[in-house]
């Protein structure tokens, strides 16, 4: 009976085996003329001999592709021009491939097993000449598998990058447009002959050295009210049972790709010149100056990492700087489009099926709102439409204030929600009661003081008025 198996796999292999090279041959040199593999949060395993993997993101692609039409849809709300249904058969191709290599690993273990039953039966001719077949066919599958391997890299050079840029499911509660879901005072009115750029009255105050987007300092009054109202802003979250964090300035491809920012673009991060002893190709985890007041920085600590269900809802917060690339070095934009600012950046874990998961949302809206109310300044909070949301986030709500120059709103905070889409690419969840499950994440820049800097200095063209609440708070801390 053994005798019959292993011929019976043998005879029925060495049919696939033809099957197989015919079939996979062709596809054998797939995308290698194409631009090298850009991830650096999937790493091929052709590559895996030269960079370190530090996740597997959860690739649970299948539920994103059962309804081709609202996939689509979503991606036109967006205004991300993919094509869904192109994209479905290429992943389902490279479910195919896959299933394929698990079967031939499976044949080669059976016979593998067949074989070593044949070892210990008494030996003849007969029997040996089966072992022999045997062999034959386990070196066929040898080269099937490095057949199919290749393939697979192939595809997962080519198909992988493209498929971790799927966006997050839209919120079912973002508006098609933009919502003013509160306004909180009234626009500051001042003459029009004393309406200024905040740069031009920032230096007649002696408030501001601008010299570029990239190199400025704050003076006298406005320095003091960096400082202040980062330490209102910090004591309202520590009243909130927030825990306040220092995160790191740098980070590493892996975590701002995991945070769904193009790792590549130096239009999105600051990306550290490579050292010359590093090879081209080997240039897929680099380093990135993002700020300790960013979500990169925050998220970098927990990478892989699980926590109790009893610590759900968590929640942290840091200040710190944020860096953000900006080519907008125009004097209407000076402090709305520095590429260095001082900010809060704030982020809660969650259980994405628990209730809490809305209310942790709103429980961060208010948190903002609270720090803007110490301000006593004109403001008003949006829920931005879906073509408005980064690929990550699944919905958004705004701070802006008013810039008397400008005559328009200009967003000075934010607070994002996720799902778990991020926690599915840097693996970060909790101990459930069946095991790990992934968490959910909701974060946001509650706070960014270069630009609510700029609109109170137009507000006030002869004098900068420092808010009474945060006078009143500096004061209390210095006692």
């Amino acid at each position: 009976m053994m005798a019959f198996t292993v011929v019976k796999n043998i005879c029925s292999y060495e049919k696939y085996s033809n099957y197989a090279w015919k079939f996979f041959k062709p596809f054998l040199y797939l995308g290698r003329n194409k631009q090298a593999f850009s991830s650096a949060l999937y790493v091929p395993g052709n590559k895996a001999n030269k960079t370190f993997a530090l996740v597997s993101p959860v690739l649970d692609y299948d539920n994103r592709f059962v309804d081709v039409q609202k996939l689509q849809e979503e991606f036109n709300k967006r205004n991300i021009n993919i094509n869904a249904a192109e994209l479905k058969k290429s992943w389902e191709y490279f479910q195919y491939i896959s299933k394929k290599k698990e079967s031939i690993e499976s044949k080669r273990d059976e016979l593998a097993q067949d074989l070593k039953a044949l070892y210990a039966l008494e030996k003849c001719s007969s029997i040996q000449n089966k072992i022999d077949a045997g062999k034959i066919q386990l070196d066929l599958m040898k080269e099937d598998l490095k057949v199919i391997k290749e393939v697979i890299w192939s595809l997962e050079e080519s198909l992988i990058p493209k498929i971790l840029k799927i966006p997050n499911v839209i919120d079912a509660k973002t508006p098609t447009d933009s919502t003013v879901l509160r306004t909180v005072g009234l626009k500051p009115e001042v003459p029009k002959t004393l309406r200024q750029n905040h740069l031009i009255i920032g230096d007649c105050l002696n408030l501001i050295d601008y010299k570029s987007t990239t190199q400025y300092y704050l003076k006298n009054e406005a320095a003091l009210f960096e400082l202040a109202v980062i330490s209102a802003a910090g004591k309202i979250m520590n009243e909130a049972n927030t825990i306040r964090i220092s995160g790191p300035d740098f980070c590493r491809s892996v975590v701002v790709e995991g945070c769904g920012i193009d790792h590549q673009s130096s239009l999105r991060t600051f990306i550290l010149e490579d050292s010359n002893d590093i090879k081209q190709e080997e240039l897929i985890n680099r380093l990135h100056l993002v700020g300790a007041g960013s979500l990169p920085a925050l998220l970098a600590f927990h990478i892989k990492h699980i926590v109790k269900a009893k610590d759900l809802p968590l929640r942290l917060f840091s200040t710190g700087r944020s860096y953000t690339p900006n080519s907008d070095s125009s004097i209407d934009s000076g402090l709305f489009s520095t590429c260095q600012s001082t900010s809060l950046q704030a982020v809660t874990f969650v259980n994405l099926n628990d209730k809490s998961y809305d209310d942790e949302f709103e429980n961060l809206v208010n948190l903002g709102a609270s720090i803007y109310d110490q301000l006593g300044c004109h403001y008003r909070i949006v829920f931005k439409s879906a073509k408005e949301l980064e690929r990550a986030e699944t919905k958004k709500v705004t701070f802006e204030m008013w810039s008397v120059h400008s005559n328009k709103y200009i967003e000075v905070g934010n607070v994002s929600a996720y799902g778990d889409y991020l926690n599915k690419r840097l693996i970060i969840g909790y101990q459930g009661k069946k095991g790990n499950c992934l968490s959910a994440v909701i974060s946001g820049t509650l706070l960014s003081v270069p630009k609510v800097l700029g609109c109170l200095i137009e507000e006030n063209p002869k004098k900068f008025i420092m808010p009474k609440k945060l006078i009143t708070n500096h004061e209390s801390e210095c006692t």
